[in-house]
């Protein structure tokens, strides 16, 4: 019969960084979505579901927006799973640090270039370029996390969006659950 480990430093230490990672997302979501003008970075399943409402209302500037941001949140997972790939192929055990630190750049980079321009909480901007751009760096970068986590550790779990952890952790606790009763039934 399968035996549950309880306590693990590697194991916890990547429930920290699962929850961390979690964090972050949903803090760069928060932002993001207020910033630029109620558009989700790391929450694509919002953003889908937008489209279809802003197309029935004709709300065509908030429907490019929102649209905007999922392929280029699915380029950063596509990055990232492609890194993933090949760094298995070569044996680079650093690809994590990279992609993670890739992350941290263009937060960075999405932080120092906004500020400037966002007053009031929200990007000021006449520049559809300049916010585009701005819009990408943060959608890009929760895409490259979104795709790295779901690789590493014990487990697989997306950390830029709830519904799907849920529907995981759900699955587990009923299998834990099955688990539970044998064991107690097997006594």
């Amino acid at each position: 019969s399968p035996t549950l480990k309880v306590h693990n430093d590697g194991f916890n230490k990547r429930y920290a960084l699962a929850f961390g990672l979690s964090w972050i997302a949903g803090f760069v979501d928060a932002v993001c979505y207020i910033a630029l003008y109620q558009v989700f970075v790391a929450n694509m399943s919002g953003n889908t579901i937008a489209l279809a409402v802003e197309s029935t209302q004709q709300h065509w500037e908030l429907f490019f927006r929102r649209g905007a941001a999922i392929p280029v949140f699915v380029l950063g997972m596509l990055l990232s799973k492609w890194g993933i790939y090949l760094a298995e192929r070569r044996r680079f055990s650093f690809l994590p640090a990279v992609i993670y630190g890739l992350e941290a750049l263009l937060l960075a980079l999405f932080l120092g270039l906004g500020m400037p321009i966002i007053s009031g909480g929200e990007v000021q901007t006449s520049s559809a370029l300049e916010y585009y751009f701005l819009l990408a760096l943060p959608a890009l970068a929760m895409g490259l996390q979104n795709a790295m986590h779901t690789h590493f550790g014990p487990f697989n779990l997306h950390t830029t969006h709830v519904t799907g952890t849920l529907a995981k952790f759900t699955d587990e606790f009923a299998e834990f659950l099955v688990w539970c009763s044998e064991r107690t039934r097997a006594r």
